[in-house]
C-alpha cells in the first residue's frame, strides 16, 4: 500500500498512530480535559453566540456613529 501511496511504510505507521491518539483524545477525557462531543457542540454554540454578540455590537457602534452626526448637524449656535 505504501508503495502506491509513494510513501514509506513507516508513514503509513505514523499517520495511524496519530489517528488513534486523537480519536482517542476526541471522545475521552485525558489529563482533566474532556474532549466528549457534548463538549465540542458546546464549544461550538458558544462560537456563534460570540459571533451573534459581536455582529450586534458592531450595529450599536454604528448607531452611536450616525446618532453623534445627526446631533451635531441639528446643533444651532446661539
Amino acid at each position: 500500500m505504501a508503495k502506491d501511496l509513494g510513501v514509506s511504510a513507516q508513514q503509513i505507521y505514523n499517520w495511524r498512530r496519530q489517528f488513534n491518539r486523537l480519536s482517542d483524545k476526541q471522545f475521552n477525557t485525558e489529563g482533566g480535559v474532556d474532549y466528549s462531543k457534548k463538549e465540542s457542540e458546546e464549544v461550538r454554540a458558544l462560537k456563534r453566540k460570540n459571533l451573534a454578540l459581536e455582529k450586534e455590537l458592531e450595529f450599536v457602534k454604528r448607531q452611536r456613529r450616525t446618532l453623534r452626526i445627526t446631533k451635531s448637524e441639528v446643533r444651532v449656535n446661539p
